[in-house]
């Protein structure tokens, strides 16, 4: 990837998160707004580049984009840092009080180098899913310069809706879900960014040379 900026990673991954929000289906026309300069103003008050988004279907369901530009490492692996952002009583000054059954939440940071693993925040997403049922998500800020899902060697994704579930493993001959190939749980990059859980199916559709285009299902799984 070509030498940019912090502040040109900041401005040009802002259009990738809003990209991401806006197939989640939310609303995230007000954002759009604060472009370029305006957001670089912003680096030294990471709260203040905070995204809060309505579903445009359910306005009771949220997405809350977090930025920090300081190591969470170690407040990942004591578990620390999600126990602060789920209790409304914590004594921290960034995101806190968070309803997991109603929001999700994706933490951009910036990583100490571009081949920082994510073990630890692949755990820490994983393990906040299976205490709380809370969807985190974990992006360093130099993976979304450029939309991962509209990369051109990227097959399509679609999310089978849950009402769907039962007549697809039905037509497709199968018991249960786990007879699908997997899509890992936030280690994924595609899981990641579609805001995948465990338990969902998604439809994967590739350019076939024989029928024109192909279908195949995964289900996200640990």
């Amino acid at each position: 990837m070509e030498q940019i900026s912090v502040q040109d990673i900041l401005i040009r991954s802002r259009d990738t998160i809003l990209d991401l929000l806006h197939k989640r289906g939310y609303n995230t026309e007000p954002y759009k707004k604060l472009v370029g300069p305006d957001l670089v103003k912003l680096m030294g008050n990471p709260g203040a580049l905070r995204i809060e988004v309505s579903h445009s279907q359910n306005p009771d369901k949220k997405a809350i984009v977090e930025y920090t530009f300081t190591n969470i490492k170690l407040q990942l692996s004591s578990g620390k840092y999600i126990k602060d952002m789920l209790d409304q009583e914590s004594s921290i000054e960034t995101l806190k009080g968070v309803n997991p059954e109603t929001t999700e939440v994706l933490v951009i940071y910036m990583p100490k180098n571009i081949s920082e693993d994510m073990d630890s925040y692949d755990k820490a997403a994983l393990e906040a899913w299976n205490a709380h049922k809370f969807r985190i998500q974990f992006f360093p800020m130099t993976r979304l310069v450029n939309n991962p899902l509209n990369h051109m060697l990227q097959p399509k994704f679609e999310i089978v809706p849950q009402e769907e579930h039962a007549e697809l493993l039905k037509s497709k001959y199968c018991r249960s879900k786990a007879q699908f190939p997997i899509i890992r749980y936030h280690h994924d990059m595609a899981a990641r960014c579609l805001g995948l859980a465990p338990g969902d199916i998604v439809k994967i559709i590739r350019p076939s040379q024989s029928a024109g285009e192909a279908e195949l299902y995964r289900t996200c799984a640990p």
